[in-house]
């Protein structure tokens, strides 16, 4: 393997033409340097096509799924908007700060550094990847709740909702409630559990989704849920087969 490894770097050139150092991601943002911009506008639709491929329909109990331009709908969970911080570190935080370890959705923890295990979910935003070495740092976040706000626009939806309390006051009159949950998970850390607490704003129609890095299981936690209201959308979600796998 190492052979093959060194080979390819010769035939590549690799060797040879190396650019000056601090091309690239540069150790101190909040310094002079030369800004690298790596975007490739051909690959946008590419990336759509995972990001939309990478979507698992687990349950669609009485075909709540899709929804025909609603009249109204609320949204609740941690995970629908952005991350309130997308932002480099300064010289006071360690290693370039949580952006550098993919933990703008848990900024209350750092591998390697922190004394408790990581948190079973990231609780302040949309989460966009896993953390340590699986963190990249895309141009933007088009967060669920943004993508929402858009296609209320275009079919003239009437939107509720609430990503502070944990069980908010639900409109009766909604035709659907969207929770949005996640799972974290990191490098460096094990993860303490699998499972996570059922959202406790359910409604007649709700479609529960999940963004996960790997295994999260509602369904014990949602069993006398999911008795009482048939229509709730939930069960285990496991990581999709895939190139990256």
């Amino acid at each position: 393997m190492a052979t093959r490894m060194v080979a390819s770097w010769y035939q590549m050139g690799q060797d040879t033409g190396f650019p000056a150092r601090g091309v690239g991601m540069p150790s101190k943002f909040y310094t002079p340097h030369p800004p690298v911009y790596a975007r490739d506008p051909s690959s946008k639709e590419f990336l759509l096509d995972g990001a939309l491929e990478g979507h698992v329909l687990v349950k669609n109990v009485n075909n709540a799924l899709p929804l025909n331009k609603p009249k109204l709908i609320s949204v609740y969970g941690y995970d629908a908007p952005s991350p309130l911080e997308m932002n480099v570190g300064g010289p006071n935080d360690f290693i370039g700060g949580t952006w550098v370890y993919g933990y703008e959705s848990v900024l209350d923890y750092l591998v390697f550094v922190s004394d408790t295990s990581p948190p079973q979910i990231a609780g302040n935003g949309t989460i966009i990847s896993g953390g340590g070495s699986g963190a990249n740092s895309p141009a933007y976040i088009s967060a669920p709740f943004d993508a929402i706000k858009e296609q209320a626009y275009q079919d003239d939806t009437s939107l509720f909702w609430d990503f502070m309390n944990v069980d908010p006051t639900v409109d009766t009159s909604t035709d659907a409630c969207l929770v949005f949950i996640n799972a974290f998970a990191t490098e460096g850390d094990d993860r303490t559990g699998l499972h996570g607490k059922c959202p406790s704003h359910i409604c007649s129609t709700c479609i529960l989704i999940a963004f996960r890095r790997l295994f999260r299981c509602v369904d014990q936690e949602c069993s006398i849920e999911l008795q009482q209201h048939h229509r709730h959308n939930s069960q285990c979600w496991y990581p999709p087969r895939g190139p990256m796998d």
